[in-house]
């Protein structure tokens, strides 16, 4: 029986359980107001029964009544009795014999007794000549009865006074009866109640003993199916989903055992299929045999007719079809005339017509999947826009078109076909995209490890050029007299792109450069060899910084990339004199602190990078400086430093840490630049590498 018969007999029994309980709970109540109309009726009844017996007293003994007090006799005496009657007989009688019996017997055998004895009725001739011939106005019955020997006079003062006597009995019998009656309404009443209360309780507590034990069955059922689920879910397929009804439920067990059984041996196949994934990629190191191999296993892994890979072009707008395997035929219409070539084959020709034909991302069902990034299954293509007739040599049964996510990108599109009477199920789709997420992480881990030995020859590149650049670096600054000289170089990546030398041109003047090369790596190690180089060669003791840096410009431009050229500052410094020659090639200002004034000066002549014109000029500033002055030249790694919340570092922080350490060494003004850096951008990367120099003329012997 199904759960909705089962529900809606649950349903019908109830409401016919609860239906007579109502039933039974209004015949009580009626039978309770039909009580209290005996009670009424006795009441009326014994009213009518004293009216009677005063109207005969009346007759009997006053002598101002007339034959109309007879007929209102005669017509009540017929409605004394309640054994008289159809009506009585269904209704008060009825409840009588049930409720109150013999007391109802006794008063019925005093009506009978007044009815069946001789009676006011028997004696219409009697009154009829007594009120119209014998009555004497100033007499009443009785009277006349004892002043005349009139035998029917006599027996009817008789009678009536013996009906008299009988009514007056009858009057005591109902008094006790409605007494009987008052007395026994509550206990009838609450015998009642307690019945009905009973019988209420019985039916309520039967339909819930009903509703839960169907309520039980249902929900046993539910949790057998959800614990089942659990189970499948966390990959015991062996577990049996075990409900023997014919209900619902257990069609529902039957179907859900033959899928697991299903997909149990299914997942049997796509575990080979994947291990021959796994076999065929860890033998593979390049991309386009692993490429090859998944359209082969892709086929064979959803049992498909044909595969085809797709690959996005250079610019990524379009995908060709780059491999094929089997009966494969593409997805999408090929335009009038590749459809109308009969008859079709596989031959290489044919599929190399078909890697002509490009799909833009977004259109039919391949570019589609590439667009969108979700997998399409087409189970019946008649109504699909390449929908093509049974008997065409190009026809499509199903089509299923899956994105191949490498990261967050796709990849390619894994296109698979079925051409014969077979369509393709949602349970192949799951499997072929389980099977192109194996191939994806295949393909990223392959690319990953080919980009892994670019970066491991990268890194071999970046340790030679670090090698490189650490030797051009010079091992021992020169001792001077009456000056106190400090570096400090940082880099933000495995090569320094700023340098830094200092080397003596004669015995009084040692020359100062401090350069940064844009770019990184090799090249940049490169650039700042030849600067160094050329720089030794050009540099003679005579020359100002000016000429120096044009010597320097005209044999270096033309020899590196414009990606390369380098910013630079040349310092002269006379240890003697404390004469200065400062050029700069597009530098960061020179900085120089005058003790006298406690003031910095800014100096920065004009001149372009070096490498960018071979016929550039350069200006020379001169100057001296003197005991307690001091210098600072840096790159823009310094003072383009940013916080974490961007704020630059800038020139006035080395102005003022400077100011605050203008009596301390060189070494110390460095130091405390370097670890005021380091809280500068405590929640920030460097960016970029930083160079600072620091020159103070003074006595330090």
């Amino acid at each position: 029986m199904k759960i909705r018969s089962k529900l809606l007999l649950l349903e019908g029994g109830i409401t016919v359980a609860l239906f007579i309980s109502l039933i039974i709970s209004l015949v009580s109540l009626i039978n309770l107001s039909e009580i209290n109309g005996l009670y009424k009726s006795i009441l009326d009844k014994g009213y009518e029964s004293k009216q009677l017996r005063l109207k005969i007293e009346e007759i009997l003994y006053h002598p101002d009544v007339n034959y109309d007090h007879y007929t209102v006799i005669a017509e009540r005496w017929e409605q004394l009795s309640f054994s008289t009657g159809k009506e009585a007989q269904n209704r008060t009688y009825r409840i009588m014999d049930r409720e109150f019996k013999n007391s109802m017997e006794e008063l019925n055998q005093s009506w009978l007794k007044l009815t069946n004895a001789d009676s006011v009725i028997n004696y219409i001739d009697f009154f009829d000549n007594y009120f119209h011939r014998h009555k004497d106005p100033t007499s009443s019955l009785f009277s006349y009865m004892e002043v005349t020997d009139d035998a029917l006079a006599i027996k009817t003062v008789i009678e009536l006074q013996k009906m008299t006597e009988e009514i007056g009995l009858l009057e005591t019998q109902q008094r006790q009866i409605l007494n009987s009656i008052r007395t026994q309404i509550p206990e009838i009443i609450r015998s009642r109640l307690t019945s009905l209360m009973i019988i209420n309780a019985i039916v309520v507590l039967g339909c819930i003993f009903v509703s839960f034990y169907f309520g039980h069955n249902l929900m046993d059922n539910v949790r057998k199916i959800r614990y089942t689920i659990n189970k499948v879910s966390s990959g015991e397929f062996s577990h049996k989903l075990k409900i023997e009804s014919n209900d619902e439920f257990g069609r529902l067990a039957r179907d859900f055992n033959s899928v697991t059984e299903a997909l149990w041996a299914k997942l049997e196949s796509v575990q080979h299929i994947l291990q021959d994934v796994g076999d065929s990629i860890s033998n593979e190191i390049e991309v386009g045999k692993v490429e090859k191999a998944i359209v082969y296993l892709g086929q064979k892994s959803a049992d498909a007719s044909g595969a085809g890979l797709y690959l996005f072009n250079e610019d990524n707008t379009e995908l060709l079809l780059t491999y094929a395997v089997g009966d494969y035929r593409p997805p999408y219409p090929l335009g009038e005339d590749r459809e109308n070539v009969h008859p079709f084959n596989t031959s290489d020709a044919t599929l190399a017509s078909f890697k002509e034909i490009p799909v833009k991302v977004g259109e039919n069902l391949i570019g589609e999947a590439a667009l969108k990034g979700e997998a399409t299954l087409v189970k019946r293509t008649y109504s699909s826009s390449f929908a093509r007739p049974h008997n065409h040599p190009y026809h499509i049964n199903s089509a299923i078109a899956i994105p191949i996510r490498v990261g967050n990108h796709v990849y390619g599109v894994l296109s698979l076909i079925q051409t014969g009477d077979d369509y393709f199920s949602d349970l192949e789709l799951a499997n072929a995209e389980s099977f192109c997420e194996l191939a994806a992480i295949s393909i990223d881990n392959l690319l990953k490890y080919n980009e892994m030995l670019e970066v491991f020859e990268l890194n071999r590149e970046i340790d030679i050029a670090a090698e490189i650049q650490q030797n051009l670096l010079p091992q021992q600054i020169p001792q001077l007299r009456q000056t106190d000289i400090a570096f400090k170089t940082r880099t933000c990546r495995g090569i320094n792109g700023d340098f830094y030398d200092c080397y003596m041109l004669d015995r009084e003047t040692v020359l100062i450069a401090v350069c940064e090369v844009a770019g990184k790596g090799v090249p940049a190690a490169l650039v700042i060899t030849m600067i160094k180089t050329i720089l030794k060669l050009v540099a003679k003791s005579g020359l100002n910084g000016a000429e120096i840096m044009e010597t320097l410009n005209r044999n270096i431009t033309e020899k590196i990339r414009i990606e390369n050229i380098a910013t630079l500052s040349l310092l002269l410094y006379n240890q003697n004199s404390g004469a200065l020659s400062y050029a700069s090639a597009g530098s960061q200002p020179l900085l120089v602190y005058r003790s006298e004034t406690g003031k910095y000066e800014e100096l920065q002549p004009q001149g372009i990078p070096v490498g960018l014109d071979k016929n550039a000029k350069y200006q020379e500033e001169s100057f001296l400086i003197k005991n307690g002055d001091f210098l600072y030249l840096f790159t823009d790694g310094i003072p383009e430093a940013r916080s974490h919340s961007g704020k630059e570092y800038g020139v006035t922080a080395l102005k003022e840490i400077g100011l605050k350490l203008s009596k301390d060494s060189a070494e110390k003004l460095v130091e405390e630049i370097i670890d005021d850096l380091n809280f500068f951008h405590r929640d920030s990367h460097q960016w970029d590498d930083q160079t600072i120099f620091t020159l103070k003329r003074g006595d330090f012997t």
